[in-house]
């Protein structure tokens, strides 16, 4: 079996899994080849973090369907936190397109990634009724750029294709790309002024001391 670098899901790190080989004496790791095991639901290999050093159970399958090889790491990994500087319910949306990603759900982590994207809108003033013209909408009174224009519309199509039975298949590679734009259209709207803002009340205030001294 290959390598494969995965999410950790003890440690929440990106880690490339060494693989166990037994013997008598108990056995060692190894970066190249492992003891695996095959039956109709693929090929299972148990790997080691090399961060943690805890063990995962690793099965690769081919899935016909789309045309790849499948990885599948037990337990799933837990999602990786989402800022809490981002409104609740846009927070919340994230949080699920995650959770969904985590467990092989792309079709419903794209969604909930588009709803993230309209849950900002909404946040940030928009008032047309389709999610298409809110987005022109936000980037029309200048609330965001035109790349983030685009970074949005990206999801937004996306996120439809999961909700549509009639549009594209949506892969893992899919759905990972368009929570990731999420996330980070997210940080620009709200993580990111929250650093200026706190960084600008301190320099503020102690220009304002400075000021004042004799």
């Amino acid at each position: 079996m290959k390598n494969i670098s995965k999410f950790c899901p003890h440690c929440h790190k990106d880690v490339t899994f060494a693989w166990i080989e037994s013997n008598d004496q108990g056995g060692y790791l190894s970066n190249f080849f492992a003891d695996y095991f095959q039956n109709d639901k693929g090929t299972w290999v148990i790997g080691i973090c090399p961060n943690c050093k805890n063990g995962v159970l690793i099965n690769e399958i081919y899935d016909e369907n789309i045309g790849e090889e499948i990885i599948n790491i037990f337990p799933f990994p837990l999602p990786s936190p989402t800022d809490e500087r981002i409104p609740a319910n846009v927070k919340k949306a994230i949080d699920e397109a995650k959770i969904c990603l985590s467990v092989g759900a792309p079709m419903a982590s794209s969604s909930m990634s588009r709803r993230a994207i309209q849950c900002a809108c909404m946040d940030n003033g928009a008032t047309k009724e389709k999610l298409h013209e809110q987005i022109n909408e936000l980037f029309t009174n200048g609330t965001i750029t035109e790349q983030i224009k685009e970074w949005a519309h990206s999801v937004r199509w996306v996120g439809n294709d999961g909700a549509h039975p009639t549009n594209l298949e949506v892969t893992n590679e899919d759905a990972k790309d368009v929570l990731d734009l999420a996330e980070q259209l997210m940080n620009i709207l709200y993580v990111m002024p929250s650093i200026a803002k706190k960084h600008e009340e301190t320099h503020i205030k102690k220009e304002s001391v400075e000021d004042g001294e004799e």
